[in-house]
């Protein structure tokens, strides 16, 4: 067992970043264009946001995913080798299908899930999810497809973001 624990719990995380974040943006998520289901993975009508972990799987209409990336050290906050500052990357991938067809339509609905994550990291509170002192948006962009054809169905975006908390060493 590692001597380094998260301060606030007095342990080692116990589940993935991904598992840890998704149900806290599934309960924080408030539009209605598109909207969420009942549930995370709620396939019961395509027009509802599919919730999951992972890389995108295209499955319905409209997805956001979650994955967890490198965790960096801030070891100017160190104090005395026993305190050290973590900071890791949490990236989530965006996607909507365009389920009309019609080319003078613009689909409005990518646009509203960015601004929804974005609204979603910048009011995290600390400790809103345990153990974590803040959440940080950092950049997203827009992914263009290969294929005119699908880009024109098929819409992506990544939001970057960065979660901060500090992690004690009880070895004396």
């Amino acid at each position: 067992m590692s001597p380094w624990v998260v301060t606030e719990i007095g342990q080692d995380f116990q589940t993935d970043f991904e598992d840890m974040f998704l149900p806290y943006i599934f309960t924080k998520w408030a539009i209605f264009d598109p909207a969420k289901g009942s549930q995370q993975i709620d396939n019961s009508d395509n027009n509802f946001v599919r919730f999951h972990t992972g890389h995108l799987d295209y499955r319905n209409a409209y997805e956001l995913s979650i994955l967890s990336g490198r965790t960096t050290y801030d070891y100017s906050k160190e104090i005395g080798g026993h305190l050290v500052f973590c900071i890791t990357n949490l990236t989530i991938f965006l996607r909507m299908r365009r389920l009309t067809t019609s080319p003078n339509w613009i689909n409005i609905q990518l646009g509203n899930m960015e601004r929804e994550i974005t609204r979603i990291i910048r009011h995290f509170k600390p400790y809103d999810v345990p153990g974590i002192k803040d959440w940080y948006y950092d950049d997203s962009q827009r992914l263009p497809q290969r294929n005119n054809e699908f880009s024109a169905s098929n819409w992506e975006c990544e939001v970057y973001s960065k979660i901060t908390y500090e992690k004690r060493n009880t070895d004396p």
